[in-house]
């Protein structure tokens, strides 16, 4: 609506002109109050911005801090000094989602560092605090991790890792003899070996006697893997056994007398792998490439069945 010209405003009685006196302050009181409120609320916003950046500084501050503290827990000469510092790393993780993979890779170094590589021999168990380690880095979803862990090459016998997280892990040449790993996730772990210069290799991680029931190691690679005495046996649930090595990599592979009961091998690659003596009972071996294999004197299956449901060649020995 454009405003009355002076023409207009003349032609209206007095009253009517009051009127629009009275209209017109109104709107200039509404205009002042508007800017007011508006002008209010812009301080308000930048109050609190200001309040939430401060507070965020100061949390972050705090996050460092502890993460300091704890770090320096961890070189302490006493073990339950470094396990408090082990807790405090998993604590802060859980606050800082920002931090949680760098955590978790000095939780990983942690192990790496602090298992007895030079001990002329393994302990029939981890020491406290590297098991400790071990507990916090396999329950916690890999799925929140950026990297996959690096854990290779350690050295934890008997240690209890049963029902963690470690797919994708990196367990070359690792020795988890007599490890618990049931019901464990170790889909594409990468437990074979490391090739270093000149064509020389330590052999694949040492699975020796550990305890693989209802363990996922689907496309895990396992090449040179010892898996002498392991327990593969998996219960099954509706007829679908649990230990699943679908397409698992188990080129040379040390199977000799383990336990495969009701394991699912299809499509797995076992070529030139060791099962002399292992148990086969229940095992589906569908599309499994036994090239060269070694199936001496195998238990629960017999060689009629393997050669139908599985790749066999001239160097595979039944």
């Amino acid at each position: 609506m454009s405003r009355p010209t002076a023409a207009e405003i003349s032609e209206l009685s007095t009253k009517d002109r009051l009127d629009l006196l009275e209209q017109r302050r109104q709107a200039k009181h509404q205009a002042m109050n508007t800017f007011v409120i508006t002008l209010g609320v812009l301080f308000t916003i930048a109050g609190l911005t200001t309040t939430y950046l401060t507070l965020r500084a100061t949390q972050e501050g705090q996050i460092t801090d502890r993460y300091t503290k704890a770090v320096e827990q961890l070189g302490s000469k006493d073990r339950d000094v470094r396990i408090g510092g082990l807790y405090a790393l998993e604590r802060i993780a859980a606050d800082s989602s920002r931090d949680y993979s760098t955590i978790m890779d000095v939780l990983a170094a942690y192990v790496r560092e602090h298992d007895p590589m030079t001990r002329t021999k393994s302990p029939t168990e981890p020491d406290t605090d590297v098991q400790t380690a071990l507990s916090i880095l396999i329950r916690h979803p890999r799925s929140r991790q950026a990297t996959p862990l690096d854990l290779h090459g350690i050295r934890v016998r008997g240690a209890k890792l049963g029902a963690g997280d470690l797919a994708s892990a990196n367990l070359k040449e690792s020795d988890l003899a007599n490890v618990d790993l049931s019901h464990a996730r170790l889909n594409g772990a990468d437990l074979s070996d490391a090739h270093f210069a000149g064509g020389t290799s330590l052999g694949g991680a040492d699975l020796s006697d550990a305890t693989l029931e209802n363990t996922d190691l689907t496309q895990a690679d396992l090449e040179f893997a010892k898996l002498r005495g392991a327990n593969l046996a998996g219960a099954t649930l509706n007829g679908a056994p649990h230990t699943d090595f679908t397409g698992a990599y188990l080129r040379d592979a040390h199977l000799g007398g383990a336990d495969l009961g009701h394991a699912n091998l299809s499509d797995a690659a076992l070529m030139d792998a060791d099962l002399n003596r292992a148990d086969l009972t229940g095992v589906n071996l569908n599309g499994a490439d036994l090239s060269g294999a070694d199936l001496r004197n195998v238990k629960g299956m017999d060689t009629a069945t393997i050669r139908r449901i599985a790749h066999v060649d001239s160097k595979t020995t039944l």
